[in-house]
């Protein structure tokens, strides 16, 4: 299994999963997991590089690309993202944690992860 502890993303350990990426994260002694599919995943990345996820608001903020589609934004020192065509999930962070994910899309940190694949039963 592959995986990544940018240092611009202290906080963070980003794994590579059946093309989706998993995101853990320690946050006021509680570990958490944060699974974003593929797609979306891929968009944020690239609104990340647009610079468009940096400056966040009470404002929910759209991103979509061809594949996913989404909204996000800073709410009571969280970060809340909806995501998803047909069924939609709504994912809250902790602000602090969302910059570190963000620090690290920007920064390529996590461009060497290769997809991982799980055969039946393992």
């Amino acid at each position: 299994m592959i995986r990544a502890a940018p240092a611009c993303a202290p906080a963070c350990r980003f794994v590579r999963a059946d093309g989706d990426v998993v995101v853990s994260y320690r946050y006021a002694g509680t570990v958490h997991a944060l699974l974003l599919p593929g797609p979306v995943w891929t968009a944020l990345v690239d609104e990340a590089r647009r610079d468009r996820l940096a400056r966040l608001g009470e404002t929910w903020q759209r991103w979509e690309s061809a594949l996913a589609v989404g909204c996000l934004r800073l709410h009571e020192g969280h970060v809340e993202l909806i995501h998803g065509h047909v069924r939609a999930r709504h994912v809250r962070l902790p602000a602090s944690v969302w910059e570190q994910i963000v620090a690290a899309m920007r920064s390529h940190a996590l461009d060497h992860l290769s997809p991982i694949t799980t055969t039946p039963g393992s």
